[in-house]
């Protein structure tokens, strides 16, 4: 059974007209001056004036206050909670609005980079074994030293691969390309757009199967992105700048595998690699 008397003092407006008239509704300021007033005596707070005796007129002052502190903590703990809950919520609704990618591509760059890299690998690899059959080898340098990113093998031929990737949505519309690419057989460079759910588009920078990349010479030699002590962006001699207009978009991942490797062969038939 509920403590009537205690109830009024809250729900009855009592507590609730004294904090509004000599607290300015402040809960948590009436809180500390009823603990004071409990812990400390009636000397150790100001008079609240004649608001506050017209309110309580002739109770007992201590045994309200008593009541009123325990309502109030009671009132307060509802608020704190309710403000917990409303943010619980708030937030709930904002990941549910957010796009599922919620990482910053500025702190997980190369984290990003490295999934939408593997990611092109496996669809690279499914096409090989569910239409071309024919198994696509895929080995990685232990040094990137010019620009080889990965090194993919297929249908007799060899590819020496860098790999660059933006967001969909992202600004970057140039990359740089790393020279001594025109030095391999097939040297050639792949870019990989990807949205938030991670769905991959291509785009190809490359000669035909079998051709070396085009000439790197018209393009514009990348500086670097920090200056020297002198504040001078010294050129990277080996990059040059590629931008977006030259790259050809492939529609499908099975027409980028068969820029890179030719056409399957005829008689190849699904799953007997």
């Amino acid at each position: 059974m509920k403590d009537t008397l205690g109830w009024r003092v809250w729900k009855g407006r009592q507590a609730h007209r004294v904090c509004e008239a000599c607290f300015g509704g402040n809960i948590e300021a009436m809180r500390s001056h009823a603990r004071t007033y409990l812990e400390q005596g009636p000397n150790a707070v100001p008079d609240l004036g004649l608001a506050f005796r017209n309110i309580v007129r002739n109770q007992n002052r201590a045994d309200w206050w008593t009541r009123a502190l325990r309502h109030l903590e009671h009132e307060v703990g509802l608020s704190e909670v309710a403000v917990r809950l409303k943010t619980l919520a708030e937030d709930s609704m904002q990941l549910k609005e957010a796009p599922l990618s919620l990482m910053d591509p500025s702190r997980h760059s190369t984290y990003l980079e490295s999934v939408r890299g593997n990611l092109f690998i496996a669809d690279l690899q499914r096409d090989g074994i569910l239409r071309r059959n024919q198994p696509i080898k895929v080995f990685r340098p232990d040094v990137d030293d010019e620009g080889i990113d990965v090194v993919l093998e297929c249908n007799g031929i060899i590819r020496h691969v860098q790999i660059k990737s933006v967001a969909a949505n992202g600004a970057t519309r140039e990359w740089g390309i790393h020279a001594q690419l025109m030095n391999r057989p097939s040297g050639c460079a792949v870019l990989i757009r990807a949205d938030a759910e991670l769905n991959l588009e291509y785009a190809y920078f490359g000669g035909k199967t079998g051709e070396k990349i085009p000439d790197l010479g018209g393009f514009t030699v990348l500086k670097h992105t920090k200056a020297n002590s002198l504040g001078v962006k010294l050129p990277r001699p080996n990059l040059r700048k590629v931008p977006f207009r030259a790259f050809v978009k492939m529609d499908s991942i099975q027409t980028l595998s068969d820029t890179l490797f030719g056409p399957p062969p005829q008689h190849s038939k699904s799953g007997d690699i």
